[in-house]
């Protein structure tokens, strides 16, 4: 059965956290107005400070949004694959290069093919770069756990130690194409004659990622 639609304040709330996740994703938070905000979510100013206290509460609720929804996307995946099967390290190695590619593909997918993936990284990208208290959300809710079980993943399946620098800087270099091709999307699009990113795309670069990844793995897991 559909899930009943939000009314009611409720509804307002939700609206608000969208159109300033919009604007101070595309404005910034200090070149957008409240005024900006509750006219695109068609409220009233006066319904920020009633629903976050004020703009900048506006501010660190979409940023909780955002960690909820990222973790509720990467974390289907580890439930489905973070628990190895007992047996022989090979076999041990094989389930954790599955569920790194299991990773690989549920982000690829929300990132590229779901509205929220396209307006999430303009967000954090200017959070990230004025070292906000928002950003200091999103770090601890879902950068440094998500990449601490990754380091984990790729440890079991290539024997490495799991938090040495090495092993963390390869994670990075792992998921960063990911972002690359959220953000350097148009880009990409215009090159590959796309005229967007649908379900299709965003398979075929999962596919694309996940063969280098691969290789990466088993290049690794030779060596060590």
């Amino acid at each position: 059965m559909p899930d009943e639609p939000v009314t009611g304040p409720e509804a307002t709330r939700q609206s608000l956290i969208e159109s300033g996740l919009r604007l101070f994703g595309s404005k910034g938070f200090s070149a957008t107005s409240t005024r900006e905000i509750a006219g695109e979510a068609k409220a009233n100013v006066a319904s920020i400070a009633y629903h976050f206290g004020s703009k900048d509460g506006l501010r660190k609720a979409i940023a909780d949004t955002i960690a909820a929804t990222m973790r509720g996307v990467i974390d289907g995946a580890f439930a489905e694959r973070f628990v190895l099967p007992e047996g022989d390290a090979p076999t041990r190695r094989e389930a954790a290069k599955a569920a790194i590619a299991t990773v690989i593909d549920r982000m690829a997918r929300f990132l590229l093919a779901s509205p929220m993936g396209a307006l999430f990284p303009r967000f954090i990208l200017r959070e990230m770069t004025e070292q906000s208290a928002a950003f200091d959300a999103l770090y601890g809710g879902v950068f440094e756990p998500v990449h601490k079980k990754l380091c984990a993943l790729f440890a079991e399946a290539t024997g490495v130690e799991a938090e040495s620098e090495e092993t963390r800087l390869t994670v990075f270099a792992l998921i960063g194409p990911l972002l690359y091709f959220r953000i350097g999307a148009p880009a990409v699009q215009r090159r590959m004659g796309w005229t967007g990113y649908g379900p299709a795309e965003a398979r075929k670069i999962s596919t694309t990622v996940s063969r280098l990844v691969a290789a990466r793995l088993d290049q690794k897991d030779k060596t060590s």
